[in-house]
């Protein structure tokens, strides 16, 4: 049997239970490496010699690499966590598992201060040449992965299912990207496997166990799959970072709960998170916007807090086409925001 058979094997579902309810076969990935003996044991006990085939061709169109417990390529930071993968599946750089990580993770359903922040902390570990690692989650894993690329960064990411089934769908084309910008796209399920609620919480321990630390700029609740990471970088030694909201913020209401129970870990701006990697901080060179007499009466208005469509439009004396236009170019440019009920605020 081929060695690509063996690993697709090895991690599908009942089997990968199998090896962690054998001690033999625990010790045999504490010592570094899943020897053939066990991998072929795995294989004697599954019959569907055709389910293997398969999925052995489907590796092989889809360029997807197995990467077993102990290989080269397999990363050092996840032989030391709790239950490490037996193999991983990756699509793209597999050289990135062994650079600087860092995660960034978070809700699902994000505010417009956590996209910022996110942003903010996301944009700042790719200047300094960081690997950023992610779930592809909706909110704030999606704006983590775009926000690297967008940078000219790279970026991990980390599936709860096969590597060849983009999840959310909607998702889809950051899954893409990332592959285009020479990324990874990472899973310890065999592919093929489906997105089932409790592979979740299982692949969170890859995504911090790749990372020297795991950033949450956003956690609606404790129960929140971020908080779940956070508390898996802690089991596993990792630096851990929560930016602190509002506490009118519902959105950010678990990892201000998290923090008041953790008293530490945190970030109020990303050069505590650099710092704490030990690198030297670079500030980011803002460019220069030559601004115009409407747009810096919109800015000095803003500065004071949000306002109305129809105060700027008093305050400036545009009309509606002129501020409408006016406005669109400033979001365009990142000085402002689109809140709710139709007002604006400045970023």
């Amino acid at each position: 049997m081929s060695r690509q058979a063996l690993a697709a094997l090895a991690i599908s579902k009942v089997d990968i239970a199998a090896i962690y309810a054998d001690p033999e076969r625990v010790r045999s990935l504490q010592n570094g490496v899943l020897i053939e003996q066990t991998a072929q044991k795995i294989a004697e006990s599954v019959p569907d010699e055709n389910a293997i085939d398969k999925v052995v061709k489907l590796m092989y169109s889809k360029g997807i690499q197995a990467i077993f417990y102990g290989d080269a390529e397999y990363p050092e930071t996840l032989m030391k966590i709790d239950v490490p993968p037996a193999v991983l599946y990756a699509i793209g750089d597999v050289k990135l598992m062994k650079t600087l990580c860092v995660a960034v993770v978070g809700s699902r359903s994000v505010s417009h201060d956590g996209e910022r922040a996110t942003e903010m902390f996301t944009e700042a570990l790719v200047r300094h040449s960081v690997t950023v690692v992610s779930g592809l989650a909706l909110g704030i894993d999606a704006k983590a992965h775009l926000t690297a690329i967008n940078n000219g960064g790279k970026t991990i990411a980390v599936l709860g299912n096969g590597v060849d089934r983009p999840y959310p769908s909607q998702n889809r084309f950051i899954y893409e990207e990332i592959l285009k910008k020479d990324g990874l796209i990472l899973s310890e399920y065999c592919p093929g496997t489906v997105a089932l609620p409790y592979y979740f919480p299982e692949r969170n321990r890859i995504v911090s166990g790749l990372s020297r630390a795991v950033v949450v700029p956003e956690a609606s609740s404790l129960k929140s799959g971020s908080l779940i990471t956070a508390n898996y970088a802690l089991e596993q030694g990792k630096d851990l970072y929560i930016v602190p909201h509002s506490i009118f913020n519902r959105n950010g209401k678990g990892g201000n709960e998290y923090l008041e129970k953790l008293q530490g870990a945190i970030a109020i701006s990303p050069e505590t998170v650099i710092t704490g990697l030990g690198l030297k901080y670079k500030s980011k060179a803002e460019p220069k916007i030559a601004l115009d007499r409407t747009q810096k009466l919109i800015i000095e208005r803003l500065k004071k807090g949000k306002a109305s469509f129809e105060e700027l439009m008093m305050i400036t004396g545009s009309k509606v086409g002129e501020l409408n236009a006016t406005l669109a170019t400033m979001e365009i440019l990142g000085l402002i925001y689109k809140a709710e009920n139709n007002s604006y605020g400045a970023n």
